[in-house]
């Protein structure tokens, strides 16, 4: 209900609505609501354009999750990655962009089963319930970066989508 009520008071850049419930939610010391309205200001300002302001809202929500360390939080500090990742390639910094979703070095992962797949991503993301999902999403991200800036091609591409296809098999975008 929140996010549907957020998109219909977006504005440019700045949200009255956000940073009212941003101020109230650091007087009432409810963290976990201060770092998830850090992370929707920073994703408003990226894709906005305002890139400074996506930075530096990102960092404090990251900042905030990190000191949370509670299980769910895991699944927000993927998603402050992700939204950090986006605005690098969005400003132009393709490379820190693919360092940031750290998929990189997945070519040992084609000739994988299932089990490996899963056992692997599990170490990757730590405890997080959500652990394949995130990875499957930085993994498509990261391809569809890479082989738009031309770095990946081919057979590799194909590689990364059986992976994908492994890994979550009812899942739309991977196939």
């Amino acid at each position: 209900a929140w996010d549907s009520r957020l998109k219909t008071t977006e504005s440019m850049g700045s949200n009255p609505v956000v940073d009212t419930r941003l101020a109230l939610s650091k007087l009432a010391n409810e963290r976990t609501l201060e770092a998830s309205l850090w992370l929707t200001k920073g994703k408003q300002a990226r894709k906005s354009g305002l890139y400074h302001v996506a930075e530096n809202s990102l960092a404090r929500a990251e900042c905030l999750f990190v000191d949370l360390d509670i299980g769910e939080e895991e699944k927000q500090l993927s998603s402050v990655q992700m939204q950090i990742a986006k605005l690098k390639h969005a400003a132009g910094d393709s490379a820190s962009a693919l360092r940031v979703l750290g998929t990189s070095d997945i070519k040992d992962l084609v000739e994988k089963d299932e089990d490996e797949l899963k056992s692997f991503i599990l170490r990757f993301q730590g405890r997080d319930p959500n652990a394949t999902e995130n990875f499957a999403r930085k993994l498509l991200q990261a391809t569809e970066w890479a082989v738009e800036g031309g770095l990946k091609g081919g057979t590799e591409v194909i590689g990364r989508y059986r992976v994908l296809q492994k890994i979550m098999p009812d899942w739309e975008k991977a196939h």
